[in-house]
């Protein structure tokens, strides 16, 4: 059960404070915790974890005990903006770009 969403207009460092929210917890903490979260990367990363639950075929009770197994935030392209300066310059501005991947898996038992 994965999803995965690709060059998300937000930079990796921001969206990685989301993710260590939700990493290992079940799903239905896990939206919680999203829906509840101001950051602007919660709705994102909430919208590639519902994909992942539905990805995985289940009942809506069912899905509620799987886990967030691994969720990667990795670097994507970076575009470049002009702005226009005084005698003809542009001026560049990197935007960052991030690649959001969210695995789902069974809980599993401790003893």
């Amino acid at each position: 059960m994965k999803a995965s969403h690709q060059r998300a207009h937000i930079s990796p460092r921001k969206t990685r404070l989301v993710a260590d929210m939700i990493r290992g917890q079940s799903v239905a903490r896990a939206k919680d915790i999203l829906d509840f979260s101001d950051k602007r990367a919660a709705v994102l990363v909430a919208k590639v974890l519902r994909s992942a639950a539905a990805n995985a075929n289940l009942p809506e009770d069912a899905t509620n005990s799987l886990v967030v197994r691994r969720i990667q935030i990795n670097e994507g392209p970076r575009w470049k903006v002009l702005f226009p300066r005084p005698r003809g310059v542009g001026a560049t501005m990197t935007r960052q770009t991030c690649h959001i991947e969210v695995e789902l898996g069974e809980a599993v038992p401790t003893v």
